[in-house]
């Protein structure tokens, strides 16, 4: 009679009974996502006021933090292993295929990060030697993060939700995932101190290419997204990241997950006022990123005579619709505006001066803008099915046509 959990506190041997309980705990996993859009990110498109330390050589190994976090991880263990107290196994089997894509995204990170991480799909106390064991190898990990994603594929809603996970968020990232293993062990293979050692029956780099190709196909085939093309080539790009997410709104079309901003109930993010000030980073798309969009016609840009020494109006004529839909060029006006705006290097420490996310002026106070924040759309699901195909080596019965073109990047 003694041995009673506490009636004052929640026990996780009493929770995870029901809907209710699964879905309020794994809200917090949502948490996980990205919050700030691409502007935060200052590598490889982007550049501020202090280069990142990736770019300098700065680079320290930090007595803690540095990505080195676990916590998340063992939250998602602890649902999952109490999730048996429901015994609704419809329900039962969602709240774990939610939970199971979360740890997929976990150690996605995380790979990309470290490479070689121990892999957990039990939540350990702070005494269980587990806790010190060696890293497992970068095999082991993706194997179980194909897993995860499979069944997650298997048991999350089919019915289509921008600001909740579903089966079609699962497939996209799988494609997203996929894709990038195959292609980085396509690219460091034989280099142990990148790749860490891999068992001898290690997947090749084809078949991971080959699972995003077979996401990608199903979602092409079944999920009934598309590309955004309500407003014609010139405004489609921007119109997709300026565009508020109303229910029933046409951009939905491409959207699979955003993050949901709304200033009814105070959520708010900065993409205007840190584009438009000059005291919070002044972000700078690179020459190199800038130089990497076609010419109209789709030849290359790069292979004009002179591409390097060309004036800023030159380098912007004819090109790629999408590159003046990116950032500020010739004739640039502000969405819903019509004064023209010249590229201003008190905000932007290249001139090339990012636009995605940037609305009306009048949120361009700290903590202002509330326009939804992308994290999975279908045109990438396109583009990584082409990308997988193209990557496969010469002669394999599913490297890319034309007939594959048509229906992914010719969209």
């Amino acid at each position: 009679m003694l041995d009673r959990f506490p009636q004052d506190s929640l026990s996780p041997e009493t929770f995870f009974s029901n809907a209710s309980e699964l879905e309020s705990f794994t809200n917090t996993f949502y948490t996980m996502l990205p919050g700030e859009g691409s502007y935060t990110e200052r590598i490889d498109n982007l550049i501020g006021m202090e280069l990142a330390s990736e770019l300098w050589g700065g680079r320290l190994v930090p007595e803690s933090g540095g990505g080195w976090s676990w916590g998340t991880l063992r939250n998602i263990n602890t649902m999952l292993e109490y999730s048996v107290n429901c015994k609704d196994e419809q329900v039962r089997a969602k709240y774990n295929a939610l939970a199971r894509f979360f740890r997929a995204y976990f150690y996605f990170d995380k790979v990309k990060r470290f490479g070689d991480v121990p892999w957990y799909e039990t939540q350990l106390g702070s005494g269980d030697p587990e806790l010190y064991k060696p890293r497992d190898s970068r095999e082991l990990v993706m194997q179980k993060m194909i897993e995860d994603i499979d069944y997650a594929i298997e048991n999350l809603p089919a019915t289509k939700s921008e600001y909740t996970i579903t089966k079609w968020t699962a497939l996209a990232f799988k494609s997203r995932f996929c894709l990038f293993e195959g292609t980085f062990r396509k690219y460091h293979e034989g280099n142990d101190a990148v790749l860490g050692t891999l068992p001898e029956d290690a997947k090749p780099y084809t078949y991971y290419l080959e699972q995003s190709i077979a996401a990608s196909e199903e979602f092409m085939a079944s999920s009934g997204y598309g590309i955004y093309t309500s407003e014609g080539v010139s405004k489609d790009y921007i119109g997709l990241f300026t565009t508020d997410h109303v229910a029933g709104s046409a951009v939905t079309k491409e959207v699979i997950l955003a993050r949901d901003y709304n200033k009814g109930y105070g959520a708010y993010h900065n993409a205007n006022y840190y584009v438009n000030t000059p005291s919070l980073g002044r972000p700078g798309i690179t020459k190199k990123i800038v130089a990497s969009y076609l010419m109209k016609d789709g030849s290359r840009y790069t292979d004009k005579a002179g591409w390097q020494t060309n004036s800023f109006v030159e380098e912007t004529k004819n090109r790629d619709p999408r590159l003046a839909q990116s950032m500020r060029t010739p004739g640039y006006t502000r969405r819903g505006e019509t004064q023209a705006l010249a590229p201003d290097l008190s905000v932007s420490v290249t001139g090339y001066a990012p636009i995605k996310y940037v609305t009306e002026a009048v949120k361009d106070a700290y903590n202002s803008s509330d326009i939804d924040l992308i994290l999975f759309r279908a045109a990438e699901v396109f583009l990584n099915f082409a990308e997988a195909k193209a990557e496969l080596p010469s002669g394999h019965a599913q490297r890319l046509t034309q007939a594959d073109l048509d229906r992914s990047v010719k969209l």
